[in-house]
Parts: C-alpha cells; sequence; structure tokens
C-alpha cells in the first residue's frame, strides 16, 4: 500500500503540518481581533468555505498572507532598558531567620536611583526614607531590596530612570 499524495490542493484537515497552519489562521484572527462572523465571512468571500479545515495549503499560506499584511506576524521587540525591565529571582531563597548586609550592588543600584530621582528638597532622599520606612539608613539586604524597588517605581513615575527613550521625551516636553 502507497502513503497518499499531499499537494498544495490537499485539504489542511489530513495534510501533515496543516494543523499547524489551521493553529497560526486562529492566532492572526485573534490578533486582528476579528469576530467570529467577520472571520466567517473573510473564509466565504476569499475561498468560499465556512472553516479554516476545509482550505487547502495553497489557500492556508495565502490567508496568512493576508493576516500578515494587516499587521499580523512578528512585532519588532521594543528595547527596554535594564531598570525599567522587570527582574527574576534566580537565586536560592534565603534560609528563613537569616538577614544579610546590603551587598555593594544594592548600594550602588541605590545611589543611581537616587542621582536619577529630581527631589524637591537637598536631602529629600533622606526625609523619603525615614518618612516610608523608617530608616535613616540602609543595613540590610531586605531593607535594600525594598529600597530599590520603591525607588525603581519612584524613578518610573518621573521618567527619569536611565538613560533610555523615556527620559528624553521628558525632557523635551519640560523644555
Amino acid at each position: 500500500m502507497s502513503e497518499p499524495e499531499f499537494t498544495a490542493e490537499t485539504p489542511l484537515a489530513v495534510h501533515p503540518g496543516g494543523l499547524r497552519i489551521i493553529r497560526a489562521i486562529h492566532t492572526g484572527k485573534g490578533f486582528l481581533g476579528l469576530t467570529q462572523p467577520e472571520y466567517r465571512a473573510l473564509l466565504k468571500e476569499r475561498y468560499g468555505v465556512s472553516s479554516s479545515k476545509d482550505l487547502s495549503r495553497r489557500q492556508g499560506d495565502d490567508l496568512l498572507e493576508h493576516f500578515r499584511s494587516m499587521g499580523f506576524g512578528r512585532q519588532k521587540r521594543k528595547w527596554t532598558c535594564t531598570l525599567c525591565m522587570p527582574h527574576q529571582r534566580k537565586k536560592k531563597p534565603i534560609p528563613e531567620g537569616t538577614i544579610y548586609d546590603a551587598s555593594g550592588s544594592q548600594l550602588a543600584l541605590i545611589g543611581e536611583l537616587r542621582a536619577a530621582i529630581k527631589w524637591k528638597a537637598e536631602n529629600g532622599f533622606s526625609h523619603w526614607l525615614l518618612k516610608y520606612f523608617g530608616l535613616t539608613e540602609i543595613e540590610t539586604s531586605p531593607e535594600a531590596s525594598r529600597v530599590i524597588t520603591a525607588l525603581k517605581g519612584l524613578a518610573r513615575s518621573q521618567k527619569r530612570c536611565c538613560d533610555c527613550e523615556h527620559k528624553f521625551l521628558v525632557e523635551e516636553t519640560e523644555g
């Protein structure tokens, strides 16, 4: 018994790789925000079918190309600066009850963030630290971690978190 031949006219439902194309079509439909009636009308109008399973391989490829012309496909990822980017902890968790001193890198990051923020008073950081954390200086790693998170939020709200494109937009409007 010989294997069946598959051509560009073989329906996607039975074509090898057809399921992958059907999935891509449905992903494109969702990405473009097509409603079910709009999607069915498109299939009927362009190909005379009511389901993507009834499309041939050639028609499936054509529909995906049509979706690409409408904006579906790989989007160029926008670069995000490291201070704006969310970070996941990859280290082992610290054993409960163990407290480490703030690391040099934590203190350095606090210094960078502190310099990036526009404080209303000369000693604004000290007042902020005392008001929101009850601290006069940062000694432990958990304290430093909480302060860094808060400073990142404050810097983001001022859009002065780094030398990314956001900073230049703010400076131009302040002009």
